[in-house]
């Protein structure tokens, strides 16, 4: 699949929009799935789904816009993140998670290239 950015048409407010392939009915019941579990989860440190819904071909789901980048970048183009800018992102991620398994949810895939960030810095 792939992320392109969304303007909502009536208050021009921006989003991500990813648009995902049937495909197979196991990696629908997947994305079905997920869409049920980001529902449940509002959290500033999660992303907000917005929306999400089906064509014959394609699945849609529409987020909050993340424009800062992946951790994993930040990380490669500094080559190392300073002590406090790692304590800050580590307390973000463990609220995050601790939000998630207090609603008997678990991520399974915690990678930095899953980690984004709302802005720039």
């Amino acid at each position: 699949g792939f992320v392109c950015r969304g303007t909502h048409r009536l208050t021009g407010a921006a989003c991500a929009i990813k648009t995902l392939p049937k495909g197979h009915m196991q990696h629908i019941t997947a994305v079905r799935q997920e869409v049920e579990i980001m529902k449940l989860l509002d959290h500033p440190n999660i992303i907000k789904l917005f929306d999400a819904f089906e064509e014959r071909e394609r699945v849609h789901v529409v987020m909050e816009l993340c424009c800062g980048g992946e951790l994993l970048d930040r990380i490669l183009t500094a080559g190392c993140l300073l002590e406090r800018e790692v304590a800050a992102v580590m307390r973000q991620v463990l609220r995050a998670v601790c939000h998630m398994h207090d609603r008997n949810t678990a991520h399974r895939d915690l990678k930095p290239e899953n980690f984004l960030f709302l802005t720039h810095r």
